[in-house]
């Protein structure tokens, strides 16, 4: 019992070793930020608001054209964040960006990293927490998202001041006219729900 164990032990860290595995890819992200960090936004989490239309001029759905953006190409680490990521597609129906770095804290990398799905309908946006060191992704959240569909738009974006607030402006097509609803949800710094409120919005 005691040599299989250690033989399966020895199994997965020599798989590690060879592969790379998930801890090389975690370190390669930390690289990759600090590395980038000049080519994306800037961001202080607090006072900040977060949304795709502040990669564009007008249409919030242009936002892969900005230059503020950079394409993350290094397979491990796509495939690290992937799997952190909730995501309907496969892997290879979708990019990933690093658009945002806060370095305000020593012990940790807050960033945003957006989500752009092939059907050019669909794209998310997530503030995810790294500690420095490790490389070790602590937290995410979803803070944006574009979605449109021949009935209906949604629009989300947050704006962070002492707590997160998640903006949802949806918007829907019937018997030719417009109608839209906003929803804000907020949040505590642990990503925890303290209130919801819905109301027809102007926009």
């Amino acid at each position: 019992m005691k040599l299989k164990f250690l033989f399966t032990v020895c199994t997965i860290l020599v798989y590690f070793v060879v592969s790379g595995g998930p801890f090389c890819s975690q370190v390669d992200l930390v690289d990759l930020v600090l590395k980038n960090q000049d080519q994306v936004r800037n961001f202080h989490l607090k006072n900040s608001q977060i949304g795709f239309g502040q990669f564009c001029n007008k249409n919030p759905f242009d936002w892969i054209n900005s230059s503020y953006i950079t394409k993350i190409e290094h397979e491990k680490i796509r495939v690290y964040l992937f799997n952190e990521i909730d995501s309907i597609y496969e892997v290879n129906y979708q990019d990933l960006y690093l658009m945002g770095v806060d370095d305000s804290h020593p012990e940790k990398l807050n960033i945003l990293i957006g989500q752009w799905i092939f059907n050019r309908n669909e794209s998310y946006m997530y503030l995810i927490s790294i500690d420095s060191f490790s490389g070790e992704i602590t937290s995410k959240f979803k803070v944006a998202e574009l979605f449109k569909h021949p009935d209906q738009i949604i629009i989300m974006r947050s704006q962070i001041k002492e707590h997160i607030e998640v903006i949802t402006i949806d918007k829907y097509f019937e018997a030719g006219e417009i109608f839209c609803d906003s929803i804000v949800q907020i949040y505590n710094e642990d990503f925890n729900l303290i209130n919801k409120s819905k109301f027809v919005c102007d926009e």
